[in-house]
């Protein structure tokens, strides 16, 4: 019983050759245009300021969220949010994406770390959360490199 009552926790990173932390960051730090960098959001509408709903997934099975968007350290390049409502079985999620710059020699490139916690979801098991994240956050990196690479912009 015990174990049912703690949180789960975790963080995935994702590398981005090329453009740097201070060019990737204006885009994470729209916290209303989420739909144009992680694949898995087809929409997402403001609210209310700070709120956010969205909503992704096509066919019949459209997951739906509502989200509040709780912190925005743009020095640090660091936003926070945590989830409000939604479809998908969470009782509390709270999460941090931040740009930060590649490690290495200097050349470019960034890493975006994400990390969350959460209450466990029926009928989801821990690993497959940290998993649905990292694809998710691989997807978008894979979004900004190609942008980043390509003359034009899709953002």
């Amino acid at each position: 019983m015990a174990a049912e009552k703690e949180k789960w926790e975790g963080k995935a990173t994702a590398e981005v050759r090329g453009p740097t932390a201070a060019e990737v960051w204006p885009l994470i730090e729209d916290f209303f245009a989420i739909h144009k960098w992680l694949p898995t959001v087809d929409t997402c509408h403001k609210l209310d300021e700070g709120l956010r709903y969205c909503a992704g997934g096509g066919g019949g099975d459209v997951k739906w969220c509502r989200e509040r968007l709780v912190s925005v350290d743009s020095e640090n390049r660091c936003l926070s949010y945590e989830l409000l409502e939604s479809n998908m079985g969470f009782k509390s999620y709270r999460s941090t994406i931040g740009v930060e710059p590649a490690a290495g020699d200097g050349g470019g490139g960034c890493r975006i770390v994400w990390s969350f916690a959460a209450d466990p979801v029926e009928g989801l098991r821990y690993g497959d959360l940290v998993g649905y994240i990292d694809a998710g956050l691989q997807g978008m990196a894979a979004k900004f490199q190609k942008a980043f690479s390509s003359s034009s912009s899709s953002f």
